[in-house]
């Protein structure tokens, strides 16, 4: 007969996989979060957020309000604000969430993808042709679509647009095979508007491909109101939650100078016995203003920079459905499969893609691992990889998560009333170890339900360490 865990049992389950992994070098810490609708159940941390050097042997000790860089776990905030913008009518435009897939509600407030607009990111990218002889140039072999971007679209990541890291053509964009001048630049370094005008990968509504959707859906929801983004995500999310900018932020100005976490990677040459040599630190440099001058953008998908304790909060909002930010309606439709009214069925290898600039990614084979080879995984509108059906970690269907390319990790349950955040900062995106520990800690809570839905619990009684 098994005996069900205690809450400190549990939660001393959770900090000794923690300790282990950072104790075995897979990353150089952890901050983690259990939470409920409204409660945090488990705030951990484990290892550094700066690791000891031969200068500084003590290093600086993860604590639960450094703020690492979360990147595209901050995807499902631009996706709040744009849902709660069109369902409030708050679009200059007039547009609401009836027009989701009404192409011209991309167009007039994006004109970028009309297909008279003369913009690469109206055209689909076929491949690369020479131009000039056998040592000339190569350009881009273009065609229009066939179809016409969505909002929906967008939200789903089906719009044809991809990133340089995972699509082979965009990464030959940025790093020519025939060793020339790029022919473009990456729009998170110069903060450039029109370094997002990339050619789609893929016809629109037909595929599901990764890429900076998010970044479009951010200039849609400024052009449409005419409003600053962080503005909006303080009016539209943080407000409500009692949460600050100095909280949660796309920018990481003077309030989270003493709080951010240096991105590593591991050292393919450190000395088992010397922990200083594990990892080295990895140089970030991001286009960073609190209001983008004309022009300019902040890369939102890929600027988030909360404590994990923090940013649970945001979470928990998404998994109460709090209605200070969408309507029961607007959840409903925010939580269901936002790939099936364009009949895509979803993806029976799951939301997956092939690294193309293994620096910033590994091959990412399926994002979560399913109890059964039949199960489709697919996308809703809040820009989470869907479930639907049980996972092999134990995630439910309709369980719903997704990832910054630091590995950091969040998944929610409304079924069970359970979501959890796992926050570190390694590269490259999609660890096989991270992830490994990621599905651990995941088995542990679905080991332990019985434990978790006990009584009602106060903050005092169930916050650890």
């Amino acid at each position: 007969m098994r005996l069900d865990k205690s809450l400190p049992e549990l939660t001393g389950e959770v900090q000794a996989a923690l300790d282990e992994a950072t104790a075995a070098g897979i990353a150089t810490g952890f901050q983690y979060v259990i939470f409920t609708r409204d409660t945090l159940i488990f705030n951990g941390v484990s290892g550094y957020a700066t690791m000891p050097t031969a200068d500084h042997l003590d290093g600086v000790p993860y604590q639960p309000d450094h703020a690492p860089q979360l990147a595209s776990c901050g995807k499902i905030v631009l996706c709040l604000i744009v849902l709660h913008i069109l369902e409030r009518g708050l679009t200059k435009q007039g547009f609401t969430l009836e027009d989701l897939d009404n192409p011209q509600a991309v167009t007039e407030v994006l004109p970028e993808f009309a297909s008279d607009s003369g913009h690469l990111v109206s055209k689909v990218i076929e491949g690369f042709e020479e131009v000039g002889g056998e040592r000339g140039r190569k350009a881009m072999k273009l065609r229009d679509p066939k179809t016409q971007v969505t909002l929906r679209m967008l939200f789903t990541h089906t719009a044809g647009l991809a990133y340089f890291l995972n699509d082979s053509r965009l990464a030959e964009l940025y790093r020519p095979s025939d060793g020339k001048q790029s022919l473009r630049t990456l729009p998170f370094l110069t903060g450039n508007i029109s370094d997002l005008d990339v050619p789609l990968v893929a016809e629109p509504g037909q595929a599901w491909n990764y890429g900076h959707a998010i970044d479009w859906l951010a200039q849609f929801a400024i052009r449409s109101t005419g409003k600053n983004l962080r503005d909006l995500m303080h009016d539209v999310i943080l407000a409500p939650l009692d949460l600050s900018l100095n909280e949660v932020d796309i920018w990481d100005g003077p309030a989270f100078s003493q709080r951010t976490v240096p991105i590593y990677s591991r050292n393919p040459e450190r000395d088992p016995h010397d922990r200083t040599s594990w990892f080295q630190p990895i140089p970030v440099h991001m286009y960073s203003e609190p209001e983008p001058s004309e022009g300019k953008a902040t890369y939102v998908g890929a600027s988030m920079y909360a404590s994990a304790q923090s940013y649970a909060k945001v979470l928990q909002a998404v998994m109460r459905k709090d209605e200070r930010i969408l309507s029961p309606a607007g959840w409903s439709l925010a939580y269901s499969d936002g790939m099936e009214p364009l009949g895509l069925r979803g993806l029976e290898n799951g939301l997956s893609f092939k690294a193309a600039m293994p620096t910033f990614t590994h091959d990412v084979p399926r994002f979560v691992e399913p109890a059964r080879e039949d199960t489709v995984e697919t996308m809703n509108l809040l820009n989470s990889a869907l479930e639907t059906g049980p996972t092999a970690s134990g995630r439910p269907a309709g369980s719903f998560g997704w990832a910054g390319i630091a590995n950091s990790y969040y998944f929610i349950d409304p079924v069970n009333g359970i979501g959890a955040l796992l926050t570190t900062q390694l590269m490259p995106f999609f660890d096989p170890q991270i992830v490994e520990t990621r599905d651990r800690l995941e088995k542990i809570i679905y080991d332990n339900l019985d434990c978790l839905r006990g009584p009602k619990y106060s903050s005092l009684d169930v916050i650890s360490q």
